[in-house]
């Protein structure tokens, strides 16, 4: 998508991956995948007809000019006029992207979507009854998220606004997603934490280091498979390569990506070559890169504006105390898998322990710091209370609090402590997903 000279903003099909990080990124929801060209697209003000001088479509028929356009720079415009005189809203002008569609007279019942109640019969349709989640309202596709009901119905009209007629708004990242930020942080965190083991003096055995790297590998493979599968054009995925947008958390993801598919080949050839000098150098540059693997998801969820929930300062951290959470427990089964011993195995352990305390402390802020937004505050009950409740209480109490008491009361490398990793593993799986899909619950039309 660009930015024309008059302010319109269009978009290129044929430079379009399907990422769906721009549907994910708008707060007004006003994007979608064309089912056609598989692109996104959205309004574009009818650029073919704005450019031979003519009206956008919709203002064109519409029989009582309810829709007037203009050039706002141009103070004797109609549209100008309006602005200046009238009492005027925009929607979500916290969101920092200017919007320039502005309602005379606007209730906030007709302009904040979570402000409406919902009927009980639509009249012109009616939602699937799979869709319906106890005390959250109303879905109308099998993979959306249920709307959350409102506690209290405003009462800023002479009727209150009323939901009783709904389309499909299908949340943009799937399974897929939630898959590959689990997959990520095995990959990125194998590195990093061998990494920072054999920095920190406790090196694993050659042998061992080469099977945590093998891994490493393998799950980045898995990880690019799943980001392909999830891309709408998935021939089109080099584009973050050759004609990148650099503001892009995408793009950044995808040269980091790389950079680590680079890495763990080249340290595993100096590995098996026996040279430990060099070997020991390269970790220098994988305790860093691991690290930015395992955290630029953070920074891209947070690129999503539209999405309260990810809008934390402090989800960088909890991304890294997830990378470290995932590589200290591949180790740990690793570990006793190949029978490994030694200070590394102690050390990994220890690690595992640590980081599954963070873990717990992290996801107790979903209680005790609340969320500064209504939109925030009802992702984060559909995560904990509603319909990705069973996900995070078992992320919770099964594959954190669990795998924590015991892998802190038994001693290292051996089957317990193998269990306590595989249960922190799937854990990690169940919050990802649970914090992943209750992102994009709230309704944002």
């Amino acid at each position: 998508m660009y930015q024309r000279p008059d302010g319109i903003v269009d978009f290129d099909r044929a430079a379009c991956i399907g990422c769906q990080a721009c549907i994910a990124a708008c707060p007004y929801d006003a994007i979608y995948i064309d089912p056609d060209s598989n692109s996104a697209e959205k309004c574009n003000f009818c650029t073919h007809r704005v450019d031979m001088g003519l009206q956008p479509a919709c203002v064109a028929v519409c029989p009582t000019q309810a829709i007037i356009v203009g050039d706002l720079n141009d103070p004797d415009s109609e549209i100008s006029a309006l602005v200046a005189e009238r009492e005027v809203k925009v929607r979500k002008p916290e969101k920092r992207t200017s919007p320039k569609l502005f309602y005379v007279n606007g209730q906030d019942t007709a302009l904040r979507p979570s402000a409406a109640s919902f009927a009980e019969l639509f009249p012109y349709s009616e939602p699937q009854a799979s869709c319906v989640a106890p005390g959250l309202g109303i879905g109308t596709a099998a993979n959306e998220a249920p709307r959350p009901q409102p506690a209290d119905s405003p009462g800023d009209t002479a009727a209150a606004a009323m939901l009783a007629y709904d389309n499909r708004h299908s949340a943009p990242w799937n399974w897929k997603v939630s898959a590959y930020t689990w997959t990520k942080s095995i990959a990125a965190g194998a590195v990093m934490v061998s990494s920072i083991l054999g920095l920190a003096g406790r090196p694993l055995d050659r042998a061992d280091e080469l099977w945590v790297l093998f891994l490493s590998g393998l799950f980045l493979l898995v990880t690019v498979g799943l980001l392909l599968m999830d891309l709408t054009h998935p021939r089109r995925f080099y584009f973050t390569l050759t004609r990148p947008r650099p503001g892009s958390w995408v793009a950044r993801g995808a040269w980091m990506i790389g950079l680590l598919g680079v890495y763990i080949p080249v340290h595993l050839l100096l590995i098996a070559a026996g040279t430990d000098a060099v070997a020991q150098a390269m970790r220098w540059i994988g305790a860093p890169l691991g690290a930015a693997a395992g955290v630029y998801t953070a920074f891209l969820f947070m690129q999503a504006r539209g999405r309260d929930l990810w809008q934390d300062v402090a989800l960088p951290l909890h991304f890294l105390v997830r990378t470290a959470l995932a590589g200290s427990a591949s180790i740990v089964v690793l570990a006793v898998v190949l029978g490994g011993s030694g200070p590394w195995t102690d050390a990994a352990q220890w690690t595992l322990v640590g980081t599954l305390a963070a873990h717990l402390a992290c996801l107790a802020r979903h209680f005790i710091t609340g969320h500064l937004t209504a939109d925030g505050r009802a992702a984060s009950r559909n995560m904990t209370g509603g319909q990705y409740r069973e996900y995070f209480w078992n992320a919770a109490v099964a594959g954190t609090a669990a795998p924590l008491a015991l892998a802190a009361g038994l001693p290292a490398a051996g089957p317990a402590q193998a269990a306590a990793a595989m249960l922190a593993l799937a854990g990690l799986a169940a919050y990802e997903h649970a914090y992943v899909q209750a992102g994009q619950s709230a309704p944002l039309s």
